[in-house]
């Protein structure tokens, strides 16, 4: 797999966005660091069926 970073685009409510920065505020992280730890939560367990 290639290991280089892509760049996604990613659409959400303000509401969704804005929960994301109080998680990341809270956890004192980059916003993108909560999208790539989610992105990864979920990829995982589709990749058992793969």
């Amino acid at each position: 797999m290639n290991e280089l970073k892509q760049i996604i685009s990613l659409r959400l409510v303000e509401s969704d966005r804005a929960a994301v920065q109080a998680i990341a505020a809270r956890l004192f992280v980059r916003e993108s660091d909560i999208y790539r730890f989610a992105i990864k939560l979920f990829i995982t367990p589709i990749q058992l069926f793969i």
